[in-house]
């Protein structure tokens, strides 16, 4: 799934950070934690977010730039997951809130593709807490290295290996693929 909100979110602060020091600031703000904890309203995390992160927009102006960040599934996403559903279970660990979750579940059609869909304001668990790597491995009832986990952000993979997965570090589905080929798990551009 693309989320465009980390080069978004520099882009609206006043002072520039470096794109490293963004991830961490966003992954660890209070109000984004309880908000993919669904622990506030999209209100109450606007107003928040605007303050913490010192922007210079109203909080109404930022939901709205901010429902824009999830704006598609990859190129190839869906090729990619259909090549691999007769072979593996495919599930899906997401932070995220219950306005991008109504967006990927149902508007992109990722609900019927992945499953189960494991998302943080549903749970009240975000990454990278090893507590969700918990929930999931307990109800997918496998062991943790039978599960192969992909990540954007180092953080998250760095705290599934902590919960004994597998775990990759990757940007888009080229970066997937290029792991399941290395692993022997999908062939070129066709899953196995």
């Amino acid at each position: 799934m693309r989320w465009d909100g980390i080069d978004a979110i520099r882009d609206l602060m006043k002072e520039p950070v470096e794109r490293d020091v963004a991830v961490r600031f966003w992954l660890h703000s209070s109000w984004v934690r309880q908000y993919e904890r669904g622990l506030c309203s999209s209100s109450e995390f606007a107003q928040g977010v605007v303050r913490e992160f010192n922007l210079d927009i109203s909080p109404d102006e930022f939901l709205v730039i901010f429902d824009s960040w999830v704006p598609a599934p990859f190129p190839g996403a869906f090729d990619l997951i259909d090549s691999l559903a007769p072979y593996f279970t495919l599930a899906c660990l997401s932070n995220t809130n219950e306005l991008h979750g109504r967006k990927i579940r149902h508007d992109f059609g990722f609900e019927s593709r992945l499953k189960p869909s494991y998302f943080s304001y549903e749970l009240g668990l975000v990454k990278p807490d090893p507590s969700v790597f918990s929930y999931v491995i307990n109800d997918l009832g496998c062991a943790p290295r039978e599960i192969l986990f992909f990540d954007d952000t180092a953080e998250c993979v760095i705290a599934a290996r902590e919960s004994g997965l597998q775990a990759e570090q990757v940007e888009g589905v080229e970066g997937v693929r290029e792991v399941l080929v290395t692993r022997g798990l999908a062939v070129g551009d066709q899953g196995r």
